[in-house]
Order: structure tokens, then sequence, then C-alpha cells
């Protein structure tokens, strides 16, 4: 890396060379789409912007070189030991620009202290040239070789099938060592699992959308550039016993460095629980570099090498505007110089892991049910994308124009808050809720300490009569069985690049756009299952946003009106879910079900509340406008 100054904008840049299979012209004409590509980062503060690509020289002796923001703190490598509050903030920083990463499908897959450098008080992301596309989301250059640095490398990393979780793994890893001085596996410079040894993992096979790509144990982690990973991993157990102590982030760092991807937060959770962690101790971001001060918890300054005049000489005479400074960090320094300083061991057992949306999410409510234990009451099939991605229901006909909808909801509300079930399925709780005319529920609680419930509900649609409690119970049984058999049904396919479940509802509303509701609390939201819901109350009046994700076939109603919001289509409905409500509907991909039936992703807004419902529809109208503008383009 090396510090240049463009004289033509009178600016400090930094330099770095690039890494190409070749130096064909062809290769950096790969090399600029790749930067065109990540040019868009630029608008997040914690991601360094790549300027631009130059080539020096003609091929074959070409060198190609890309011009970044310069970051005057330098990299987080080496540093002393720092507070975990201080940490946090740093970590929420960073999780926040893998949040947006990851909505683009770009997976950093070497998140490390080396990758992170300080402006001015902020912390901030470098090395995206080498990231890897996820498929659906690839540019026109295709992914070379995923780079990772032992120390920090998720599992799956190693065995070439990186996911947005592994960033997630390689930043708690990240944030150990900043508290800890060394990495998790406390190897000494220059061992096996030297933090400065970068290496790279297998080709990555190619994944289809319905491709799983979880790992199911680290024994399939391997080959020699993996064989020390393999080992390290195996002797961390579950990677939920971190020796050392790193106070307040213990619970979070248990979840981000689980072995399994859905078992850890995504990189929009990890930053609530950070940021959460930061405000304990009222920390800023970062210290500015004039602040900082060598010692335990405190940045110092890193020492600059002097000037390099004969390179800086040739470069300046290709380049014209620039003029190089060696800069102390990134992948040329290989110095591998740490603080060795040992955390304190503890040996207390550590608390439950916090609920994460990736954990939820790999959870398959359709293996909660069966067609066939169903059929005695009548012709039963099954539907799996009817509502949210958190359900999955069984219509069952039984040819006197009656129709029952069996729907299996999983839910995050704790089963601590239940009433006392009136059986049990093993060790499943099972709770009789009041029935409801033309409605019977049941609600399971699963034992071992899980932190969800599922519900089980019967609606009549149609005449005739329904033995609902009858069938409530009968779904309620199978489905206690399933989950009193250990690990919960695990969902076999990969939903699209682009669809919805990969989302984050939470985010697609920032504080300004929730500022049309009056005294909206936008900092204290309700997160549904699997983040795929989430509800904002006002602070100064009885209205309540909530935004949810559905599937399914869309039916107009007399009072409904089809509209355009940010070149999508949308629905605006007066009273669509009560005589208080207004909701909005935002297609954002249409897709095929598995009956072969055109549907459609959606968000869906509510604005419920006493004003009058022409106001409650111009609120989720504005609301459903900007979440539409945060949505992802969908794929063409």
């Amino acid at each position: 890396m090396w510090l240049a100054h463009d004289t033509a904008l009178g600016q400090d840049v930094a330099l770095k060379r690039a890494r190409t299979d070749d130096n064909s012209d062809r290769a950096f004409a790969r090399l600029q789409d790749e930067a065109r590509a990540l040019a868009k980062f630029r608008r997040h503060e914690n991601v360094v912007t790549l300027y631009d690509a130059v080539k020096i020289g003609e091929p074959p002796a070409a060198e190609f070189w890309l011009v970044m923001e310069y970051a005057s703190g330098g990299s987080l490598a080496g540093r002393p030991p720092i507070s975990p509050h201080e940490a946090a903030s740093i970590g929420a920083q960073i999780a926040g620009a893998l949040e947006m990463l990851h909505a683009e499908g770009v997976v950093h897959c070497d998140v490390k202290p080396g990758n992170i450098v300080l402006g001015d008080k902020t912390a901030k992301l470098t090395d995206l040239d080498a990231a890897y596309r996820l498929p659906g989301f690839a540019t026109r250059t295709p992914n070379r070789g995923i780079s990772y640095t032992p120390d920090y490398a998720a599992p799956e990393v190693v065995q070439g099938m990186p996911v947005p979780e592994s960033d997630v793994f390689s930043l708690g890893a990240t944030l150990y060592e900043l508290v800890l001085g060394h990495p998790t596996a406390g190897h000494p410079p220059g061992s096996d699992g030297d933090a400065s040894s970068r290496r790279s993992a297998p080709d990555a096979a190619p994944v289809r959308p319905d491709d799983e790509t979880h790992v199911d144990s680290v024994d399939g982690v391997g080959g020699a550039a993996g064989d020390g990973v393999a080992s390290r991993l195996r002797s961390r157990g579950d990677l939920a016993r971190l020796n050392g102590d790193v106070g307040p982030l213990r619970e979070t760092l248990d979840a981000m460095l689980s072995v399994q991807p859905h078992d850890r937060p995504t990189a929009a959770e990890a930053c609530r629980l950070l940021r959460r962690i930061a405000a304990e101790a009222d920390q800023p971001p970062a210290p500015d570099a004039d602040e900082r001060q060598a010692g335990k918890g405190h940045w110092r300054p890193t020492g600059r090498l002097p000037w390099v005049v004969g390179s800086a000489a040739v470069a300046v005479a290709v380049l014209a505007t620039v003029v190089l400074l060696r800069l102390p960090f990134g992948d040329d320094d290989k110095s591998g110089e740490k603080d060795t300083a040992k955390g304190t061991s503890s040996q207390a057992a550590p608390p439950p892991a916090p609920r994460t949306a990736s954990a939820e999410r790999s959870i398959d409510p359709c293996g909660l049910v069966s067609t066939e234990k169903l059929s005695r009451f009548g012709e039963a099939r099954l539907d799996p994308a009817y509502g949210n991605f958190n359900r999955c229901d069984v219509l069952v006909t039984d040819g006197e124009g009656s129709e029952v909808d069996i729907k299996v909801d999983l839910s995050n509300d704790p089963p601590s808050d239940a009433a006392p079930p009136a059986r049990r399925v093993g060790g499943v709780g099972v709770t009789e809720l009041p029935a409801e005319s033309g409605k019977c529920t049941r609600r399971l609680l699963p034992g071992d300490g899980a932190q969800y419930s599922v519900y089980v509900t019967t609606d009549q649609f149609g005449d005739g009569p329904a033995p609902l409690c009858e069938m409530a119970e009968a779904a309620a049984t199978y489905a206690a069985q399933q989950l009193d058999e250990g690990d919960p049904p695990r969902r076999t396919t990969q939903p699209a690049a682009d669809s919805l479940s990969r989302q984050d509802a939470c985010t697609l509303l920032d504080a300004e756009a929730l500022s049309v509701v009056p005294g909206i609390d936008a900092g204290d939201p309700d997160v549904g299952y699997g983040n795929w819901e989430c509800s904002w109350r006002s602070t100064t009046s009885k209205i309540v946003a909530d935004l949810r994700f559905d599937r399914g076939l869309s039916s107009p109603t007399s009072t409904s009106r089809n509209t355009q919001l940010s070149g999508r289509e949308a629905v605006v409905e007066p009273k669509a879910d009560g005589s208080d409500t207004c909701r909005v509907r935002v297609v954002h991909r249409p897709y095929t079900d598995h009956n072969g039936r055109r549907a459609t992703e959606q968000v869906h807004l509510v604005v419920t509340g006493p004003q009058p419902v022409n106001e409650l529809c111009t609120m989720a109208t504005d609301l459903a406008t900007s979440a539409a503008d945060e949505l992802p383009p969908p794929r063409v």
C-alpha cells in the first residue's frame, strides 16, 4: 500500500497493487469493470472509497493500481488491546458496511484488523477488490479464487463456499483480537495460524439458488490450506467457549462465532447488538487520530516509512498527478508483529446466544406439517408460499362446501411468556388458545431453551361444518413430534438471490422516513420472526406502522387503488386490515409458484390508528415509497 497525493484535486489518496490473473489488457478491462461495480459503495461512510483503476506501462510488463480513499489513522493490525465498548463501537460501524455489501450480493471474505482502517472519527472497511459475488449478483468479471486469512476465516470460507454470515464470523474474530490482543486460536505470529498469512480457498463450486451452502460440521474442513483451521475449530468445539474476558461482548461474540452460518446474526443484527453495547459506555464511533495514545485501551499512531524516491519517480512519470509514500498497513505488511498479551481464562459457562435472524430463517415451517396426517379430514394440499416466509399452510376441502386453512406460523414470541401447557408431546408443550368463531389455535413451546414458538391455527372459509379444533390438535401433535426429535427441520434450498427473504424489514425505513408518522419511536421497533416484519409505535398517539413481507396471489378489493411507487407496481387498500387501517402493497418481484402460477413477493405497509382513513393512507403511501426506494432491484 502506498500513500499518494493527487496534485490535480489536491488530496491524498492510497494506491494498492491490484491482484489479477495476468497483465493483459483484458485483465485490466475486467479490473475496471470491478472498480465501477464497487464504486457504488462509496456512499457508505464506513467503506473505503475505490476511485479508479490505473494502468502503468503496457503488457506484458504492465502494472495495475487501485486508487482509493486515504484513511489517515492506519489499520487496526498490531494495535494494543482496547476496551470491549470501543471494540463494539468499531464493530457496529463495520457491520453496517457489511450489511450494505450483503444487500448487493457481495461477501468480503477477509474481514480482519488489517483490512479495517481509521479515518476521521470513523472505522472503514477496505480491500473490497477481492470480494466474492454471490450467485445472481455477479458482474461481468467472474469470481477469482477466494482469499482469506486463517485466524479470521469461517469454516465455509475455507471450503470455498462463502455466505454473508461468513463476514459476521470474521468480524467476531476481529473484535475478539481487538479486545484481547490475540486471535481466538491464540497462535503466535509465524505459526500455522498466523493472521498475517493470507491464503486462497479452493475455487468456489457453482452454487445454484436452490443449493444449500451451510457447513454441517467442521470435519469437512480440510486440504493444505484448511488443515490448521480445521484443527483449531475442533479444539474450540462449537466456538461458543471463548478464552479470555471480553466483558459485555461475550454473548454477541458467542453468536457471531458459531460454526453454523444459520446460527450467526446477520450483519444488520450484529450492527444493532454492537451499537447497544457501545452505547452502554457512551463511546464515540472512534477516536480522532490526534487523540490516539499508546497503551491498553487507546489507539497509538502508526509509524510511517520514509519516502521511496525511486518508485515514486517512476510512478509520477506515468501517472503525472501523484507522489507516493509507502503505507505500513494492508496486505503488503507482512511483519506479523502483534501484542501477544493473553486474556484471562474464564471457566464460567456462557449465557444462551441471542436470538438471530439467520437461525430463525433456517427453520422450515413446512417440515412441521403433513398432508397425509390431515387427509382424514378431506383433500389436503400443501401451500408453502401463502403469506410471509415464516409460514406454511395446508388447505383442506371436504367436498361439502367447507375449506379450512391450517396455518403453521413460526414466531419469536419466547416460550417463557406463554400460559402453562395443557399437555406435552415429549418435551414440547402444547397450549390451547381461546377459541374464536371460525378459528382454533394451538401454541407449541419447544424445549431446550428455544427462543421461538410455533402457532398452529385452523381458519374456516365457506359454509359447512368443520371440526376446527380437532384439526388443530392433529396438526399440532404432528408438529410437536417433529420438534421433539431434536433439531427443528431445516430448509433444504436457498432462496433466490433477489428474494425478500434475504432482506431485513427493519432496515427499509430509517428515522427520516418514519418521521411522517407523528411521534413515531424510530429507535425501538418490534422485530418479527426472521426480521421479516417490523413495527413502530407512536409515543404521542395510537398509531402503529407495520412493515412485513408477503407472497402469493393478490386479489383487488372494491376500494383498492392501483398505483406506482418508485417504479414498482403498488396497491393502496383502505381498511384492508380493519376499519382503522390502510394497507399499501408494493410488488418486489414476480415468480412462478409451486403450482406453476404467477405469484409475487410483496412488501406490505400497514398503518393503524384513530385518524381518518385518508390520513392513514397518506402515511402508509409515504412509508411504502421510502421502503420501495431501499429495496434491491429485482433480477430481470
